[in-house]
């Protein structure tokens, strides 16, 4: 791999984690739909919205650790998926990783404050992605049976939705 394309890899993975781990239903859909209008102005407030004072080393390191694990098990998944006969999951998967990655990230407890490299609990991020894809299927089924993944994923208003609806039930 040449140094160009190792620190493009590098960069991309950044964003990605730092973006997700945002959380910001509008970061989500620009990361989606138009990532390149991250790095378009590098003293600009899109880009200073992700890349800030307030992103240490630590805090980037366990983002993308974390960030890496569940695309790694999205990416299953999305394997186990067969793309005819199960095609709302196949969509959301390939099309809702980000939202889905902004709200496991988003909601791991010290990814945001962590003062040391944490150990990432596999076990939870794969429990967690199960519920929320499960939710996530259950709302736009229910709710917006015709809507095509690709567009829905790209909607600030209907990922705020989602993001809303991961949320979990507390009794």
């Amino acid at each position: 791999m040449t140094a160009d394309c190792s620190s493009t890899v590098l960069r991309n993975s950044a964003l990605d984690a730092l973006a997700c781990l945002n959380c910001k239903p509008s970061t989500l859909a620009l990361l989606k739909s138009q990532r390149g209008k991250f790095f378009e102005n590098l003293e600009g407030s899109l880009y200073k919205t992700i890349f800030n004072l307030s992103v240490s080393g630590i805090k980037l390191i366990n983002a993308v650790m974390h960030h890496r694990v569940i695309e790694r098990r999205i990416k299953e998944l999305l394997s186990q998926t067969n793309r005819q006969s199960d095609k709302k999951k196949y969509g959301i998967l390939t099309h809702a990783n980000r939202v889905l990655a902004g709200h496991i990230l988003s909601t791991t407890q010290n990814v945001q404050r962590a003062t040391n490299i944490i150990q990432v609990d596999e076990t939870r991020l794969f429990d967690e992605l199960t519920r929320i894809l499960t939710v996530t299927e259950a709302l736009i089924e229910s709710e917006y049976p015709t809507a095509y993944p690709a567009r829905f994923f790209s909607n600030v208003d209907k990922i705020n939705l989602t993001l809303e609806r991961l949320q979990p039930v507390v009794v």
